[in-house]
């Protein structure tokens, strides 16, 4: 059984919780932050192994005790890592652990962009009562990874989506061209993203934000967080989409040869825009991030809406700067802000 999927007892209510889902109890039942969650179930992490490394060891220094003694030790040891089996109880046929509501339960979807290619993707519903309208009159916030990435990125690394489904947003997640299951077009697999294919990931966003209009938001508002390319492409396509009221840039470049953002950046307007990135991330991108941040506020008559936060001593880049705990907060106040306590804007 992976170390994940083990059962666990919460350390702050002594509950019974998958380790994989410690932190999403943390935020949901303890009103924890992101970054307080992450930081218990590495605590708990760190307690176990060394538990673990206390237990083996003990046993290897007292190789008098006999074969007896180790085979007890073991025991004890495979005991506590399966706690499922020892000191828990199983699931209920819901797949109820007993820690609040249920995991969310995504509408798979999928769309067709303009050139082509078929978008495959999950679509989440808001908690009820986190805001007081309807179901399909929240916000909806679109994520696009970026390279390399699939779309579970947003659950499996940061567990992003139930975050975002807490603040009170409907959320769409989807394979960008080429990656995960967005890999057929027209109707034949593709193996190679080819240049103009990837000039062409904007198109991803413009089919997404069509889609949901479509299909979900009677209001139409939403936001975009956009990883590494998929920034750029957020950026481009926001352009023509009055519908996007704000985005989140993480790690963008200005990138003139593929996806070129400079321009973009200034026919986006007076709408909000974040843009976060590490100071060091490979590329010069802490420098292009200045340059758009420039741009944007040369543009918007409310500087306040435009923010750019550059992260010191960072390397971390497009969705992995949600590794840093300062990131984390930073978008929560920005997106919670123009989208959830600012509706007018």
């Amino acid at each position: 059984m992976a170390e994940t999927d083990e059962w666990i007892k919460c350390p702050e209510c002594s509950k019974r919780v998958k380790l994989k889902n410690l932190g999403k109890h943390l935020q949901r039942v303890h009103d924890m932050s992101m970054s307080e969650a992450r930081s218990k179930k590495e605590e708990m992490l760190k307690e176990k192994k060394k538990a673990r490394e206390g237990a083996w060891g003990s046993a290897s220094k007292n190789k008098k005790l006999g074969i007896g003694a180790v085979a007890v030790v073991i025991i004890v040891v495979i005991a506590a890592l399966a706690g499922k089996y020892v000191f828990f109880g199983d699931e209920d046929e819901n797949g109820s652990t007993g820690n609040g509501p249920p995991e969310p339960d995504p509408t798979r979807v999928e769309f067709v962009t303009e050139d082509g290619f078929k978008i495959v993707g999950n679509y989440y519903t808001a908690k009820a009562g986190v805001i007081d309208i309807g179901i399909n009159d929240r916000p909806v916030l679109i994520l696009a990874h970026g390279m390399n990435e699939n779309r579970e990125i947003w659950n499996n690394n940061y567990g992003f989506v139930d975050t975002a489904l807490d603040w009170g947003f409907n959320v769409l997640i989807y394979d960008i061209r080429g990656h995960g299951e967005s890999v057929y077009k027209n109707g034949e697999k593709i193996y190679y993203l080819g240049i103009e294919d990837t000039k062409n990931i904007d198109e991803d966003v413009h089919s997404a934000v069509e889609f949901v209009l479509a299909n979900y938001a009677s209001n139409g508002r939403m936001a975009v967080v956009g990883a590494s390319i998929s920034a750029n492409a957020a950026l481009i396509a926001a352009v023509f989409e009055e519908n996007i009221r704000a985005l989140a840039l993480l790690s963008p470049s200005l990138n003139e040869e593929v996806l070129p953002t400079y321009q973009a950046m200034w026919d986006y307007g007076d709408r909000p825009v974040f843009i976060a990135v590490g100071e060091f991330e490979e590329g010069n991108l802490a420098d292009d991030s200045k340059w758009l941040y420039d741009q944007a506020i040369k543009r918007n008559p409310n500087p306040e809406d435009v923010v750019l936060e550059i992260y010191d001593n960072a390397t971390e880049h497009g969705s992995n700067l949600f590794k840093i705990d300062k990131f984390n907060t930073d978008l929560e106040n920005y997106l919670k802000k123009y989208m959830i306590e600012l509706p007018e804007r």
